[in-house]
């Protein structure tokens, strides 16, 4: 089936699939392992859910975006892990040394080129022919870290959305739902952070989710709760019992459905750009260039999108500096004054002679510098990024009326309701702030320190450093705004070139099958055919 869909979208050059069909041959030259991912918005929890699951502490966790790498953990005889980089190449390693690859702080941005990372523990016997997968968090704002999740979701087999209790259901959590039901059969929620809650308010939680699912997608999704810090046991007990055991006790039935749910979505799909294939067939040779033009119209020319894109990118990238110091000039009054207070408190703390008296203000601001900053960054972090976020909807919205106008324009020329699947836009998290704390004078006058008995000059020390606490604020939030703004626009541009890539696929593959020199309307409707009989026959043997 596979084989001949590929056949299919490599004679017409439908592009746009090609993805999804190498996921599958992948898949069929597997070893008939299930991937259960555990996918979701950044500090939902999802590291510390499979942590608590295998009952041993692998994952890196934190209040900040950590895991930046697909990372599977599965059964095997012998304990270690395998690095798996972009090159092809792989390196065993300890288990210890897993934070290395797969941490944010210790390969920021995948600098290390890691494609993934596997887990081996012979403790996981039960689980055997499952593979746990944790995936960056998305919604946060290290783009690499959303388009890695969003380009390996279609590998999902079992798909566990992970929904915190903290901020039950986003829009970002409806539309990776609808992207995870074309290639994963079954699909759960799992509400983590339970134990922040009353019972209560938890069975309130969930019914506003299961509310929600139900008209959304008029699908009951299974639910399961879990906490790290309350009844664990009982929560993964009943995981293992209702999810995991079935799974394992029926892999290969498991495994079968799973790619028989992919191939279908696929067939659809090609079935999709065959029917715009075999209306243009109807029609004369020298006709279907005219209908390619009327179908990829002066709007949706190339070049005209390409001129409103990069003009979307500029109205936005221009905004982000200057709004971002407005907003963290908010802060700087009240920085002030806590600073002043709190140095006032620890300095009369202090001993030593000058150099030492240097070394301690230097260590004392550097970390209460990145204390407040970092405490900032966070509470606000919704704030300080939203021009970007108003670029990513600005941007969604011109994807949508691109597609609308599309299908629309498909349908007047060819009489075809074409369906075509949402995209979704990745947008990446923004690291948090980088302090820096200068020297404490102007030359090194630490130095000769002997030179200055401090029962004598300790006060007008004490001055002089207590001055620097507006200067360090001052320099530090106008670093934090550039930095913010750097990775800001970054992240625009990334967003503006995802935009034109998706569009130039999806116009060259309809280019394609409209010019096709294969056009004979018979042939194509034989392949349509052949397509939804196979659809029929699966759908009949399950």
């Amino acid at each position: 089936m596979i084989e001949q869909i590929a056949e299919i979208c490599e004679e017409f050059r439908i592009v746009t699939l090609n993805r999804q069909i190498k996921i599958v041959q992948k898949l069929l030259k597997s070893n008939k392992i299930i991937d259960i991912a555990i996918l979701g918005q950044f500090k939902s929890g999802k590291s510390s859910f499979i942590n608590s699951l295998v009952e041993r502490t692998l994952l890196p966790t934190g209040v900040i975006p950590v895991t930046s790498v697909i990372t599977r953990i599965s059964y095997s005889e012998n304990e270690y892990a395998e690095v798996i980089f972009e090159s092809g190449s792989k390196k065993k390693i300890q288990l210890v040394e897993i934070s290395q690859y797969i941490d944010e702080s210790c390969n920021p941005e995948n600098k290390k080129k890691v494609e993934l990372v596997d887990i081996f523990l012979p403790s996981l016997k039960k689980y055997r022919g499952i593979r746990l997968v944790d995936t960056p968090g998305m919604g946060s704002y290290f783009k690499h870290n959303t388009e890695t999740t969003m380009d390996w979701s279609p590998e999902a087999g079992i798909s566990i959305l992970d929904i915190s209790a903290e901020r039950p259901l986003s829009e970002n959590e409806i539309t990776l739902l609808k992207d995870l039901m074309n290639y994963s059969p079954k699909i759960i929620i799992l509400l983590t952070k339970t134990d922040i809650f009353s019972d209560k308010q938890i069975n309130e939680i969930k019914g506003y989710i299961r509310e929600s699912l139900q008209k959304e997608f008029d699908i009951d999704f299974t639910l399961f709760e879990y906490s790290i810090h309350r009844e664990t046991e009982t929560y993964r007990s009943i995981i293992e019992k209702v999810l995991i055991e079935p799974l394992v006790t029926n892999i290969d039935t498991e495994f079968q459905k799973i790619i028989e749910h992919k191939i279908k979505n696929l067939i659809k799909e090609t079935v999709n750009y065959l029917d715009i294939a075999y209306q243009a067939s109807l029609k004369a040779e020298s006709e279907r260039e005219r209908i390619k033009i009327k179908i990829i119209d002066e709007k949706l020319n190339y070049d005209f999108i390409f001129k409103e894109v990069r003009l979307i990118s500029n109205s936005y990238t221009g905004q982000t500096r200057e709004s971002l110091v407005n907003k963290l000039e908010k802060f700087k009054l009240d920085l002030i004054k806590k600073l002043n207070n709190e140095y006032k408190s620890s300095s009369s703390d202090w001993r030593g002679n000058l150099w030492k008296l240097t070394r301690i203000f230097e260590e004392w601001s550097k970390n209460i510098l990145q204390s407040e900053l970092f405490s900032i960054s966070d509470s606000y972090h919704y704030e300080f990024i939203e021009n970007l976020k108003t670029a990513k909807n600005h941007f969604t919205h011109f994807l949508r009326d691109f597609r609308e106008r599309l299908t629309q324009n498909i349908s007047t020329v060819l009489g075809i309701s074409l369906k075509l699947e949402e995209w979704e836009i990745p947008i990446g998290e923004i690291k948090q702030p980088d302090i820096r704390i200068g020297r404490s004078f102007d030359f090194h006058l630490d130095l000769i320190w002997f030179l200055f008995p401090m029962f004598i000059f300790r006060n007008i020390f004490v001055n002089h450093f207590r001055k620097q606490i507006l200067t360090l604020i001052e320099t530090n939030l106008y670093r934090m705004a550039s930095d913010y703004t750097a990775r800001i626009n970054k992240e625009i541009i990334n967003i503006e070139r995802f935009t034109i890539n998706q569009i130039k696929d999806e116009l060259d593959t309809i280019g394609n099958v409209i010019l096709s020199k294969d056009n004979n309307s018979s042939m194509i409707l034989e392949k349509i055919n052949a397509l939804l009989e196979m659809i029929k026959k699966s759908t009949q043997n399950n």
